[in-house]
């Protein structure tokens, strides 16, 4: 009697296992082509759709710049060091004419003392309104033989204000000037 060879030795078994193997490759390769057509497809839809954002970010920023240069076109910025004094208790004894009651356009202290400010009226013309960061609207009223240039003094009702304020830099916009002809 002939013994019959094990199953993992006949060539049919292995043909058989060749087989399956090739067929769940297959199988498996197609199932990732796929998926990966359907990642392409979905990564198409998103270049699409970053496409339209982009473009609309680039209408944002035409906006936004337009926007921008309108606003140079009537209003200057500028930074300026900004210093206070005070008028009315004049201790360091600095007011120009000694007399703290009048500022140099002719106003009032009393009158503008929380609204005005010196400038160099060269850069921000006398009766200007110039927005101050951290301090709001005030008006050009007064100048100072120190003020030159881009400097601001800020007028204080007492010395002790005034020292307190210190020396800082500080965000100003004002109205631009209209060009003589």
């Amino acid at each position: 009697m002939t013994r019959k060879r094990p199953f993992w030795k006949r060539v049919s078994f292995w043909k058989t296992v060749a087989s399956v193997f090739i067929t769940c490759a297959i199988l498996l390769n197609s199932l990732s082509f796929i998926m990966l057509k359907q990642r392409i497809s979905m990564l198409q839809t998103e270049i699409q759709m970053l496409k339209s954002d982009q473009s609309n970010l680039t209408e944002k920023q035409r906006d936004i710049t337009n926007s921008v240069n309108s606003f140079l076109d009537t209003w200057q910025m500028g930074v300026f060091e900004a210093t206070a004094y005070s008028p009315l208790d004049d201790r360091n004894g600095m007011n120009s004419w000694g007399d703290g009651t009048v500022m140099s356009s002719g106003a009032s202290t009393l009158e503008y003392i929380d609204t005005g400010i010196s400038v160099d009226s060269r850069i921000v013309p006398l009766g200007s309104k110039i927005f101050i960061k951290g301090m709001g609207w005030r008006i050009a009223t007064d100048t100072g033989g120190a003020i030159k240039n881009y400097k601001l003094d800020i007028p204080m009702w007492t010395f002790d204000e005034a020292i307190q304020f210190g020396r800082k830099d500080v965000i100003a916009v004002w109205p631009r000037q209209q060009q003589r002809e």
